[in-house]
């Protein structure tokens, strides 16, 4: 039986320098990065073409911008795609602006601990 999939129009192989695991398969995140695009794919369909779940792929993902990768959701179609520069620099604004209003948050509850000690 084969289990090989048909490669998809676009489709990359994973990074240069991407190792198999023992058995002979590469990670799940090598293959969710060669995978991705510009364009957004529905996260059934990644699903399918990984062979694992709704929560791996998601975890996966995390894990992935975790550490670094501009993977953005597309809230349209529920999917997943590669980042532009643009992407990127509207969550890091996002993330930036959650941080100064918990700041914010941690000073006012400081204030009012310091009231009642």
């Amino acid at each position: 039986m084969n289990n090989k999939k048909a490669p998809l129009e676009g489709h990359k192989e994973p990074q240069k320098g991407a190792t198999k695991n023992h058995h002979g398969y590469y990670s799940t995140d090598e293959r969710l990065l060669s995978t991705l695009t510009d364009k957004p794919l529905p996260r059934a369909y990644l699903c399918t073409r990984l062979g694992v779940t709704d929560r791996e792929l998601r975890r996966t993902v995390e894990r992935l911008r975790r550490q670094g990768y501009p993977i953005v959701t597309d809230c349209d179609i529920g999917g997943y795609k590669l980042g532009g520069e643009e992407e990127v620099r509207t969550e890091v604004a996002k993330l930036l602006s959650r941080a100064k209003e918990m700041t914010v948050t941690a000073e006012k509850m400081m204030e009012g601990m310091d009231e009642i000690i």
